[in-house]
């Protein structure tokens, strides 16, 4: 051991940086988050007022190494993200103030524009000198949604519904695709990049763009539903429980109104008429809550995927019973399907390298399928 004591601070431990000067450690804790630097010999902090630390915005979670100091990222009690950039050779923070982004930070590059990071919401591109973001307006996106090919990063723009390419060493960025829609009522929650192209998918749709920009394919397979009849139901059963509630409601502000007008003739009256109007406002949300859900169950869809490589496994119907239906990515087309009967939410796995599909169909039987 170096030290003959252990090291004791305020906060909860997080990363650890092995300077030549010293340990750095970096607190992740919103409430005691003070960076320092500790003399390897004699453990004493050298950085801040005193050797306590310098004051960081919010609990940090991870760095970049970045020249002659680190990219730090943090987050507060309120989940807001900051970045920050720490001068381990003067031991001070360089912004005037931390940058501010949406979301976590989950992926970060140095670049010779600046690092370019990905958060759960947004890309863009922070000038470690000053703090700043060389793009104007961040492209809304999520690490799902991002493929790299040399200096290229493809990203699907969640807000604009469209493929941009981002260039990491002159920081350019262009509208690479139209506008692309997924039928179903679905959003794109993958982009994958392909020998021939970006693959955008999601539970049911997928499309195929070219690295011109140019839709190849796009292919929707619908979901199966609950029978006609069971969703008629559904939404009579809605309607009604919508109508409970406005009824309910009504007589709740009535009862309640009467009962604050003859309560000063007839306490007993008044506290039984406002009791009733209570119970009656909670029949109304009761009958409301009841709609929300009747009508959600009525437009429910069941879906199951599974990918491989080259292909996607998706629950589709065909000729009026459901499917698992292999759909090329290269193509879109099918290359075969399961016949699950009426069977809506299939208990399955997929063997990706085999292309083996095992099917639990009762409880008791596994049956294997190769496509």
């Amino acid at each position: 051991r170096l030290w003959k004591e252990p090291l004791d601070i305020s906060g909860k431990m997080g990363p650890l940086y092995f300077h030549e000067k010293g340990l750095v450690i970096l607190p992740d804790d919103d409430l005691n988050t003070k960076v320092n630097l500790y003399d390897y010999q004699s453990q004493e902090g050298l950085w801040g007022k005193k050797g306590r630390g310098i004051k960081v915005k919010g609990g940090i979670y991870s760095y970049t190494k970045a020249g002659d100091g680190l990219i730090l990222v943090s987050q507060n009690s309120s989940g807001k993200n900051f970045i920050t950039y720490l001068d381990l050779s003067q031991g001070v923070l360089t912004f005037d103030k931390p940058t501010k982004v949406d979301g976590a930070v989950v992926f970060s590059e140095k670049t010779q524009k600046g690092l370019l990071y990905a958060t759960t919401e947004e890309v863009n591109i922070l000038n470690q000198s000053d703090g700043s973001l060389l793009l104007d307006k961040s492209i809304n996106s999520n690490p799902a949604m991002i493929a790299n090919k040399d200096d290229l990063w493809y990203i699907y723009d969640t807000k604009e519904g469209v493929i941009k390419s981002l260039n990491k060493t002159s920081g350019a960025v262009k509208m690479l695709s139209p506008e692309i829609s997924f039928d179903g009522k679905e959003s794109p929650s993958s982009l994958e990049l392909r020998d021939n192209g970006l693959l955008l998918s999601s539970s049911q749709n997928l499309a195929q763009v070219g690295f011109d920009g140019n839709v190849e394919f796009q292919k929707y397979f619908e979901a199966p539903r609950e029978p006609g009849i069971v969703r008629a139901l559904r939404y009579a059963q809605a309607v009604r429980a919508a109508y409970i509630g406005a009824a309910s409601y009504m007589g709740a502000a009535a009862f309640q109104s009467a009962g604050q007008e003859v309560k000063d003739d007839d306490p007993v009256a008044g506290a039984m008429a406002d009791g009733i109007g209570q119970a009656y406002g909670e029949l109304g949300d009761a009958a409301t809550d009841f709609a929300k859900k009747s009508f959600a169950m009525a437009n429910a869809r069941f879906k199951a995927t599974a990918e491989a490589d080259d292909y996607m496994v998706i629950l589709t119907t065909q000729d009026k019973n459901n499917v698992l239906m292999k759909v090329s990515k290269n193509t879109g087309e099918s290359e075969g399907f399961i016949d699950l009967g009426k069977e809506r939410e299939p208990n399955y796995v997929m063997d990706g390298v085999t292309g083996m599909v095992f099917y639990n169909n009762d409880g008791n039987t596994i049956q294997a399928y190769q496509f």
